[in-house]
């Protein structure tokens, strides 16, 4: 019997050490970079246009055509479920309440509330602003119709090139960036759809590039040159008093962009888009866009010979409270030489389109 209890106390041990260093491998392996697999869904010759996504289905309103002139006020849609490009397609006339229906435009901003589509702003084919600033356009994809949203008191100036997200958890719609009377403006606000008031937030501490709103937490990208960038973010929440002491700050985190440290270069027109990996693990795709923005490149050779950038990049987002991750990012943290990697750029990896494996860290 002694052989055996030894026996066994030897394996528990072995079994023991076994998992106490996989779970240092674990701890220890890096979350970035990550790989990803490209798949086109659908072309359309168009500019400035939005595109939300509702369930399977991406839906496609406004901009410009290849002529400059405006597209009509008709929803497109194209189905997304399969990643095969050869999604379904449907065109949706403009038919709205009582004969209210948004105008055509461009530069609007876009996006989703449950099952329904948002849009605000946006300018029409003579640069002036689309809607008055009290009016907020809701598509219903069943009925297939337009209604609108009119706020209730003060309102943020009509805007354009801005951004909107909405939060699920509060029913609120975060307002952030874009240009007012053709300026650029740091101005970021919260309409309450309960109360359909508009509710006046800090300015970012800059210029937004690109911005995203993930799981209560606004993110805005700036840059000051071509070596410096930042990241600032916010968690608006929802509004019961409006005095200094009880509004939300704004935290900023500077990275820089040079060859030594990765990285992305400043840029316009890019996309910021949430990911997740699982386990409470988000990132941010900052991927495309231009560097044809003299007040961001020095560099005059960007605009006539490398108009666009064609890298993609992933930004490592603080890991979600009461989560697997948060648990590892803490012991990450508490481990010489091993850090989170939150808030840390790593450029994506592109496999070929035949790989489809997927892997969370």
């Amino acid at each position: 019997m002694a052989e055996v209890a030894a026996g066994v106390i030897a394996v528990e041990q072995v079994i023991s050490t076994g998992l106490e260093v996989g779970a240092a491998a674990t701890v220890a392996r890096p979350t970035q970079p990550l790989t990803a697999v490209l798949s086109q869904i659908a072309t359309t010759p168009k500019d400035d246009t939005s595109v939300s996504v509702i369930g399977d289905k991406a839906y496609i309103f406004g901009g410009k055509k290849e002529d400059g002139q405006l597209c009509n006020n008709d929803i497109h849609a194209v189905s997304i479920g399969d990643h095969q490009g050869q999604g379904e397609y449907a065109c949706y006339p403009a038919v709205g309440d009582e004969g209210q229906i948004p105008s055509p435009r461009t530069n609007h901003a876009s996006c989703t509330r449950r099952d329904t589509l948002i849009i605000h702003g946006g300018q029409n084919s003579d640069d002036e602003p689309a809607d008055d600033e009290f009016t907020l356009w809701e598509w219903e994809p069943k009925a297939a119709r337009w209604s609108t949203i009119t706020a209730a008191g003060k309102a943020p100036q009509s805007q354009y090139g801005h951004q909107i997200f909405y939060n699920a958890k509060k029913d609120n719609l975060v307002l952030h960036g874009g240009y007012e009377n053709g300026h650029r403006t740091k101005a970021t606000w919260l309409f309450d759809f309960t109360t359909r008031l508009w509710h006046e937030l800090p300015d970012a501490p800059a210029e937004s590039l690109a911005a995203q709103f993930v799981e209560g937490t606004l993110y805005s990208i700036s840059a000051e040159s071509d070596v410096h960038g930042s990241v600032h973010y916010i968690k608006p929440g929802s509004i019961q008093d409006e005095s200094v002491d009880t509004l939300p700050e704004w935290t900023t985190v500077d990275f820089p962009s040079n060859p030594l440290v990765p990285g992305p270069r400043p840029r316009v027109g890019s996309a910021l888009i949430p990911v997740t990996t699982g386990l409470g693990r988000r990132y941010l795709l900052y991927l495309l866009g231009s560097r044809q923005d003299a007040s961001i490149s020095s560099d005059k050779t960007y605009t006539e010979d490398h108009p666009f950038y064609s890298d993609m990049w992933t930004l490592q987002l603080p890991s979600d409270g009461y989560s697997a991750t948060r648990v590892k990012d803490a012991i990450r943290d508490a481990v010489p030489g091993v850090e989170s990697g939150a808030f840390s750029w790593h450029e994506l990896e592109i496999a070929p389109a035949e790989m489809t494996q997927e892997a969370g860290k």
